[in-house]
């Protein structure tokens, strides 16, 4: 037999109403982590904590009784408890030597007056806890319900870490809000058995709406909080943006993508990355793109802006840049030429910075809609602070023609405006330039 240290030893007890399923989870998690050969049934009577008759024949819990798992090198006591207030002198005596505690609560019946006395139990004792909703796979389980009624009745400090994809006949497997994978059960497998797949689409509003008010919460507790999103597309972050110090767009950063993210929080780089698409407010706003054709009035809705949350292009950095004396070469030019434009760009913070220098041309008039606006050309600048550059970009025949009513390739003459900032929406400085 494995001997354990004190210090590799935690007591966990297993409380709530009677009937809610701590017996059986106890039983679970015992046989999945190898501690027991057996996966007991209470129907059967051969679970591994109600091993008397009474308990046997009554199929309820009469007394704290101790089963164990191992993780993490650490031997984890189960402690059952008792479910029924008759026995609740039991479930003290349990929490009395309890590391912390698990609320089991029926999917079915939600919370209930022993979950209420445990929960009591709890606070008076001041011991840290988790809930589990136990049963989903029974006839008019509802997990909204009893999440619903844990705020009301409990505490409304609460979060899911795990939803449920399906219930009833049709509980198929959970949802992991951290690692944002679904496991789905093999069917006919044994316990612990699963198929872990991406958040199925019928339950990404769910997936989406329980993310934020994690984000939320945790951002109540007054705790500096940073997002790091990891992700391949735009995403609504407008509940939760303005309770967060900062957000890191980290895309699919790859096998090295925690390095990476570690040393851009922790100040080791100062990040210059650019939004490549635009991000919304809301849903209701896609598509939603820089480069859209005038629309002869305000963009914005009956009920909601126009505008983006973050536009294309934008990035922040730890230190601040300045544009100035934005300058042609020419100011009038043919058809067929080119011009150069050029700009200075100052850091006028405190660190070492890159900028990316964004360069717009829009085309006044023409004889067909042209874009509001289009990127013709970025720079990467790397300065040290006070340190400024002149930064040079061309714009050739290519970056100023388009396709006329006849689909031919032309160069209309007339006036284009030219921006340059640091992103589609941040424009320091203006010009224009004229084709003859």
């Amino acid at each position: 037999m494995k001997i354990y240290g004190p210090e590799a030893i935690r007591n966990v007890a297993f409380v709530g109403h009677g009937a809610s399923g701590k017996t059986t989870l106890v039983d679970a998690l015992a046989f999945v982590s190898g501690a027991s050969r057996r996966h007991g049934s209470i129907k059967e009577g051969s679970t591994l904590t109600d091993t008397s008759p009474d308990e046997i024949e009554r199929k309820h819990s009469i007394s704290l009784s101790i089963g164990y798992a191992e993780w993490m090198n650490t031997k984890v006591n189960l402690l059952d408890a008792p479910g029924y207030l008759d026995f609740f002198g039991e479930v003290i005596c349990g929490l009395s030597v309890a590391d912390g505690a698990v609320v089991v609560l029926s999917a079915v019946s939600g919370v209930e007056v022993g979950t209420e006395r445990c929960w009591e139990t709890l606070d008076r004792l001041h011991l840290p806890r988790i809930l589990f909703v136990s049963g989903m796979d029974k006839e008019h389980a509802n997990f909204e319900r009893v999440f619903n009624d844990v705020k009301q009745r409990l505490t409304p400090k609460v979060l899911p870490v795990e939803i449920p994809v399906g219930d009833g006949a049709q509980f198929r497997g959970i949802i992991n809000l951290f690692t944002q994978t679904c496991q789905l059960f093999k069917p006919g497998s044994k316990a612990g058995e699963f198929e872990e797949t991406p958040v199925p689409p019928e339950y990404q509003d769910a997936f989406s709406r329980y993310k934020d008010q994690m984000i939320e919460a945790v951002a109540a507790t007054g705790t500096p909080v940073v997002v790091v999103v990891i992700g391949g597309s735009a995403v609504t972050m407008s509940r939760w943006l303005d309770r967060v110090g900062a957000v890191v767009m980290a895309w699919y950063p790859g096998e090295q993508g925690g390095h990476a993210v570690a040393d851009v929080l922790f100040g080791a780089v100062n990040p210059a990355g650019r939004l490549p698409i635009t991000f919304p407010l809301e849903e209701g706003q896609l598509p939603l793109v820089y480069n859209h054709k005038p629309t002869g009035r305000g963009d914005d809705y009956v009920d909601l802006s126009g505008h983006p949350l973050f536009p294309f292009g934008h990035g922040l950095s730890y230190t601040t840049f300045e544009y100035d004396s934005l300058r042609f070469d020419r100011d009038t030019i043919g058809p067929g030429d080119s011009v150069r434009v050029s700009f200075t760009v100052r850091n006028s913070g405190r660190r070492a910075g890159h900028e990316v220098a964004q360069l717009y041309v829009r085309d006044l008039l023409a004889s067909v809609a042209r874009p509001v606006q289009e990127l013709k050309g970025f720079e990467r600048v790397s300065l040290q602070p006070g340190e400024s550059r002149r930064v040079s970009m061309m714009l050739t025949p290519r970056h100023l023609r388009m396709l006329d009513g006849s689909g031919r390739w032309v160069v209309e003459p007339g006036a284009f405006r030219v921006t340059v900032g640091a992103s589609s929406r941040d424009l320091r400085l203006r010009g224009t330039l004229t084709v003859r």
